[in-house]
């Protein structure tokens, strides 16, 4: 008899993948009944807007070591979404702003949004998907690749797009997808009304993938998986604007599992090799141990526990340096406190280690913070978030400390 449970699992149901990872719900996924926002049918659509309010206050709104300023930041952020509500196939998209009002430092005053869409063609026992994205965004101070010289923090577009398709035969699942991203980035000035430049960073880049999974059972399937990415950059050497060519192509292969076992642990997690070459000679090759992963722990329904961690290439900024290599691990608790008060305490660790020039940054970062649903159209988050930021080298970048409390009213209409 005990034993029977386990061979039930090994056939699941006609109309269930054996990819399908929703054995355990966690508490940020959990359905709220009498407090979930109920969406508006607009024809073969439903719609849900939102709209989020609030007010921060920043100790370094720069994010520097001497001369920290302080001030308030009123924060509206409206969103709307839209999504099909067909049997089969599906088109969604959404459009969305940011607004960050300085009281007192108004040139840090700020206004981003972005729309985009995504669509899903099934055929067969496999589908086609693709989407996109376009906005208009502002750089953080606290980026590892922000300068310290512009008046205004740097404003740059970006646009996403991608097409993929995946095909799946009982145990087996393929899947390809081409990956698009452009960016646009746009002068600054400094305080005397001379140029920072910012064109050097503009970009395409191309990201090929593909990725072949076996399911060991209806919890467990283990994959391989690889992908080519091109960096173009629009301004190289001999424009007398940049002084390095940071062109470079790499790869990266994998092997990795994803699984949903009883209703303690879920997770996908993956190692393998990376490498990115480089046109300019100024650069050696960047290659080895490359890490991605994200797992959750279910220790009661009321409690998940999610561990991340990363190791991969990331283009830079930073005067004689093409790119750097991160390594990131964090964890997150959300707690379910009462139906409709959630509770979430997260920290993380990045280490950038620089091509090109002796830098290295160490960055540490924690955030507590609740939720409380009062109805179904009305919410308020609380938080407090602390950034921590030192680096070593000869090219050291910069050392601050940053704290933000934060308060919000959240509308679902």
């Amino acid at each position: 008899m005990a034993a029977a449970p386990a061979l039930a699992q090994q056939s699941p149901a006609p109309d269930q993948s054996m990819f399908a990872r929703d054995r355990n719900v966690s508490v940020a996924e959990r359905p709220h009944p009498g407090y979930d926002p109920l969406p508006v049918p607009v024809g073969a659509f439903t719609a849900l807007p939102r709209l989020d309010a609030g007010i921060e206050y920043n100790d370094n709104i720069y994010a520097v070591q001497t001369g920290r300023k302080t001030d308030e930041v009123f924060t509206i952020n409206p969103e709307l979404d839209l999504s099909s509500n067909w049997s089969r196939n599906s088109l969604s998209g959404f459009a969305r702003s940011a607004s960050r009002i300085y009281d007192r430092y108004t040139s840090e005053t700020s206004t981003d949004w972005q729309i985009g869409g995504q669509g899903r063609l099934d055929a067969g026992s496999g589908f086609l998907t693709a989407g996109g994205d376009t906005g208009e965004l502002t750089e953080p101070r606290t980026s590892p690749n922000a300068v310290t010289g512009s008046v205004h923090p740097i404003r740059y577009q970006q646009s996403d797009g991608y097409f993929g398709a995946v095909e799946e035969m009982n145990r087996i699942r393929l899947t390809g997808r081409l990956d698009i991203t452009s960016l646009d980035y746009h002068n600054g000035r400094d305080s005397h009304g001379l140029t920072v430049l910012e064109d050097d960073r503009d970009r395409t880049v191309y990201i090929y993938s593909a990725k072949a999974e076996y399911a060991i059972s209806p919890d467990t399937s283990v994959y391989i998986d690889g992908s080519f990415n091109d960096h173009q950059y629009r301004l190289r050497p001999p424009s007398a604007l940049v002084a390095i060519d940071r062109n470079s192509h790499g790869e990266t292969f994998n092997v990795g599992a994803s699984f949903d076992i009883t209703h303690l642990i879920r997770g996908d997690v993956q190692v393998g090799y990376l490498k990115q070459d480089f046109t300019s000679h100024s650069f050696s090759s960047a290659s080895g141990f490359g890490a991605q992963g994200r797992v959750e722990w279910f220790p009661t329904e009321l409690t998940t526990v999610t561990l991340t961690g990363a190791r991969q290439i990331q283009d830079a900024a930073a005067s004689g340096s093409a790119a750097y290599l991160a390594s990131n691990i964090g964890g997150q608790v959300d707690h379910e406190l009462l139906r409709n008060l959630i509770l979430t305490g997260r920290v993380a660790y990045e280490d950038d280690s620089y091509r090109g020039i002796v830098r290295d940054d160490h960055t540490t970062s924690a955030y507590v913070g609740a939720r409380y649903l009062i109805n179904r159209t009305v919410g308020v988050t609380v938080g407090y978030t602390y950034m921590d930021q030192t680096s070593s080298g000869a090219a050291a970048g910069p050392r601050f400390t940053d704290n933000k409390i934060m308060a919000s009213a959240n509308f679902r209409f």
